[in-house]
Order: C-alpha cells, then structure tokens, then sequence
C-alpha cells in the first residue's frame, strides 16, 4: 500500500470526479459542484490548496434517478455507490466510493477515498418555516457529528475551548441515538418540500444550515462550466449568491486557524 500526499489525494478525486460527471452526463442527469469544490473553481481554477474532498449536488428527482440506476449500471471499475435510501450508508445522502484507495478520517465511518453527492431540496417560501427545518436537520446532522467523531479530532479540532468542552460533555450522549435514526429524521424534514415546487432551494441534509437557502431560480436555473485543475464542469450559474451566503467575502481566503480539512490519510493498493 502506498501512502498518497494531499495532491495525490487531490488528483485521485480529481479523476473520480471526471468518471462520475461523465456517467451523469451521459445518463442526462442534472448536477453542479457545490461547496468547497465550486468554491475553489471560482477562487483557485481548482482545489483549495489546503482541501482534500469534492462534492457535488443533484436536484432531488435526478438525485433519486442516479440511486436508481446505479443500482445495475457501474459507474467505473472499482467505484461503489452507497447512500442512506440504498441502507448502504448510515449518512443521510450518498457517497461514490473508489475501493482501491482506503483512508482514515475524522469519521469513523469513512473507510474508502470517496466524493459526496448531495440531493438539493425544497425549502419552505415561509422563511420561519425554512429557520425551523435548519434547525431540526442542524440539531441531527450535530448528533451524527459527535457519534462518529473522536475525542481526540474534537479536541484538535480550530474551536474555542468552550465549543470543545461542550462537544465532549455532549459526545457519550449522542452515542446513545443511533445514526441511521437521526438520518431518517432528517430525510423525512426534508421530504416535505417537493423541488420542482419550491421557489427556494438548498442542500439541506448536510449543508450550511439556513444561510445556503437560495432562490432556485436565480442560482439553478442556467448551468455554467468553469475550470476546476483544467478541465470544465458544471456549475450553477447563479454561483455567486450561494457562495456569497455561505462563506461572506469569498475571493479571500479565511486565515490559517480557520482552513478546514478532513485530515484524510490515504493509501492505495499498488498494481
């Protein structure tokens, strides 16, 4: 086994990313990048040079069409398609793992190199409504945060000794609800704003909270590609007002204590 750097773990998704998109493409199916990812297209032409993940989001529809169809179709040798709907996945959405590559992380359930894909989501027109549903999904996205987060990666972790404090007191009881329960609770909150009837939109199982609630039509409704380590993918037109409710001033880069990484070690299995 072959211990990867962090550009090595780069390129590895890079390559993962370009096999994914061109298995939606030719199935027709809808995605953009999202987070970190897009927000390193714009800002770096490509990774944040501290970062070590990529993800990417679907319209809920084509989301529930890619689970469907992967289901007999391979999307590349050695990739595996997990996800809480297919009970192969305790998080609530879906993860695209490459086999031949095995990690350790933060999270104790990551075992293999792997690219998140999100569903993107209805949110209420009502925006306390919309504060609400944030709130009930951020309270078991947190659950599921100190399930299978170390005591020793919390207390490494760029927080106040408050925050930190507060995470290990909490820890030991959040291991008491189960994972895939507080998942099914946040599938179902979402599920009750269908997409396509939605005038606001977000990544809600897994995001930033209310700040990425987006009008979809301003964001969603145009696809731009932009570079990301040259070559082009697909990206909402309407960039700017996500990254700019979630991270602020986004073409400047956070200070050192705030970059935030997964603290991947990777190593892949040699030919």
């Amino acid at each position: 086994m072959k211990k990867l750097t962090l550009r090595e773990i780069q390129l590895e998704e890079l390559d993962m990313l370009k096999n994914i998109t061109d298995f939606l493409d030719k199935q027709k199916i809808q995605y953009f990048l999202c987070g970190g990812t897009l927000l390193g297209a714009v800002r770096h032409k490509g990774f944040i040079p501290w970062d070590d993940d990529i993800d990417i989001f679907i319209p809920r529809k084509d989301y529930e069409r890619f689970l469907k169809i992967t289901e007999n179709n391979i999307i590349y040798e050695n990739y595996k398609v997990t996800s809480f709907e297919k009970s192969t996945l305790s998080y609530p959405f879906c993860k695209v793992l490459n086999e031949k590559i095995s990690i350790n992380s933060k999270s104790s359930l990551d075992k293999n190199l792997w690219i998140d894909v999100f569903p993107i989501d209805g949110y209420p027109d009502d925006y306390v409504m919309a504060k609400k549903l944030a709130k009930t999904v951020s309270k078991y996205k947190g659950i599921i945060y100190l399930h299978t987060t170390s005591f020793m990666s919390i207390i490494k972790e760029h927080k106040s000794l408050k925050n930190r404090a507060l995470k290990i007191i909490l820890k030991p009881l959040c291991m008491i609800i189960p994972i895939k329960y507080c998942s099914k609770r946040i599938v179902t909150a979402v599920s009750k704003c269908n997409y396509d009837d939605s005038e606001f939109v977000g990544e809600i199982v897994w995001g930033y909270g209310i700040c990425e609630r987006v009008n979809k039509k301003n964001v969603f409704s145009k696809v731009v590609k932009l570079n990301f380590e040259n070559q082009k993918f697909n990206c909402p037109a309407g960039y700017d007002e996500y990254l700019s409710n979630i991270y602020g001033e986004y073409m400047t880069s956070p200070k050192m204590q705030n970059r935030v990484t997964h603290y991947i070690e990777a190593y892949k299995e040699e030919d």
